[in-house]
């Protein structure tokens, strides 16, 4: 409205879409693990929940499964199909390892995603907190024993 906005294409779609978290799977799981939480009342999901399977058996690139996964919605558990199925049909389709792990929750995801996501970044912030107070007594210590060294 004010021609502030350069690009109003900001969803990609389709084969783009696939193709932009295609590469952003490949490079960040160089580095890192990476897991889904699938909800169920959303559709574009189900692109990076192909990723890693299109990505090593149409490229040939070493791909590493995912590191945990979690799906939330009231579907009923089938078996062939995207929507429903269990986690060790993902180990089929090389999404998931044997011991990769897994959770199903069977409830409605418009309730249940937030009050998850909003526990596991408060235990993440605890973490922090905790990881830095660590670091700052290491640090305390070591400066302690090279006053007493000296």
């Amino acid at each position: 409205m004010q021609g502030k906005v350069k690009n109003h294409s900001c969803i990609r779609h389709g084969t783009e879409q696939f193709e932009h978290l295609t590469n952003w799977y490949e490079e960040n799981q160089k580095h890192a693990d990476i897991g889904f939480s699938r909800l169920e009342e959303v559709s574009p999901e189900t692109l990076p929940c192909a990723l890693s399977p299109a990505s090593s058996s149409t490229t040939k690139k070493d791909v590493k499964c995912w590191r945990y996964f979690c799906h939330i919605g009231d579907a009923v558990t089938s078996y062939g199909g995207y929507s429903g199925c269990p986690a060790n049909e993902k180990v089929t389709w090389h999404k998931l390892d044997v011991d990769t792990p897994n959770y199903t929750i069977n409830s409605d995801a418009s309730i249940v995603a937030p009050l998850i996501f909003q526990y596991v970044l408060e235990k993440h912030e605890e973490a922090a907190v905790h990881a830095a107070e660590s670091a700052k007594e290491k640090v305390l210590e070591r400066k302690e024993k090279e006053v007493v060294e000296a």
